[in-house]
């Protein structure tokens, strides 16, 4: 048989149609009320559609919405720019409040587009402050720490500078002292006499210890075996240079005249220069080349300078040096 509504084809003795849900009165004395799940669409009632749309959750999420909404809006109406300038930081938040209370009451006065303007002239403000304190902290400590190392130097240089100051004082003396004419006897009479040899300065004497101050030219005297052991007396007068180099010394030796107790006096000077090449001791002066010579006690007094010492000839000859200038 078929379906009188739809026109499918069903099965002998069905009592409703499997694919439209239509009631079939063939061998059923009544119509049968037709199962909820095979109901179409259409016979719903309103009231089960009305409820699925008043679902109480949907309402509750949509209702939550709003108020998130109209509280956020009121929020931002009554503290403009607080999502702007929000800072966790203790320190700013007294500052921010009194700023927020100024803003509040121009904006009763003016449009509230305007508020959040002010804010941002504020925090560039504070910046400005917080800079301008750290470098005058700075600026105040430089000195400070420069201070004691300017004294230290000062202190160096100015003992360096007294030290060559003195240096250079000696050297002039030595240098207005110097002199290259020729000696005479009666010019050592202060260390040759009937008192005898004069082998050390005089008590009290103004000792030169300044190497630089022995340098230049000085008047000489040498009186050869000095005690007279070999049976002859020999003296000689030369003129002495002298040149010290930090704690090298060079002395030159110019012969002038030979006095013997045999054959009287004849002149030198026609000999070449003699050099010596040594070095400045505890006690003064040492050189060696043709002969030894060894300087050890030198003085001023009087505007004049004195220069005791010992030569060693190469042949083992021992004499007395004495020296004087100018």
């Amino acid at each position: 048989m078929f379906c009188p509504k739809c026109g499918k084809q069903l099965n002998d003795g069905d009592t409703f149609c499997a694919f439209c849900g239509e009631p079939l009165n063939n061998n059923v004395g009544a119509a049968q009320p037709l199962p909820t799940q095979y109901q179409s669409p259409t016979s719903v009632p309103n009231d089960t559609v009305q409820a699925k749309r008043s679902n109480p959750l949907v309402v509750f999420f949509s209702a939550l919405a709003v108020g998130l909404v109209l509280i956020g809006g009121f929020m931002l109406f009554i503290n403009p720019g607080y999502l702007l300038e929000r800072d966790d930081d203790d320190s700013s938040r007294p500052k921010r409040e009194k700023n927020n209370s100024s803003v509040t009451a121009e904006s009763s006065a003016a449009p509230t587009s305007e508020s959040p303007e002010a804010e941002p002239a504020e925090t560039d403000t504070a910046a400005e402050t917080v800079t301008a304190t750290t470098t005058t902290t700075v600026t105040t400590a430089a000195p400070e720490t420069t201070a004691p190392t300017e004294t230290t130097t000062e202190q160096t240089t100015t003992a360096a500078d007294e030290g060559l100051e003195e240096k250079n004082a000696v050297y002039s003396e030595a240098m207005s002292l110097s002199t290259a004419d020729r000696p005479k006897f009666d010019e050592f009479e202060w260390c040759f006499g009937q008192g005898g040899l004069v082998y050390e300065a005089p008590a009290g004497a103004d000792m030169m210890t300044e190497p630089l101050g022995y340098s230049g030219g000085w008047k000489a005297m040498v009186i050869y075996n000095p005690t007279n052991s070999a049976g002859t007396f020999m003296r000689e007068l030369d003129n002495v240079s002298i040149e010290v180099n930090g704690d090298s010394v060079v002395i030159t030796i110019d012969w002038y005249l030979m006095e013997t107790d045999v054959s009287g006096s004849y002149s030198e000077e026609d000999m070449e220069d003699s050099v010596f090449f040594g070095s400045v001791t505890d006690t003064g002066i040492y050189a060696s080349g043709d002969a030894e010579i060894s300087i050890n006690n030198l003085w001023r007094a009087d505007g004049s300078q004195y220069a005791l010492g010992a030569i060693v000839t190469s042949d083992g000859l021992p004499a007395y040096l004495a020296m004087v200038r100018p």
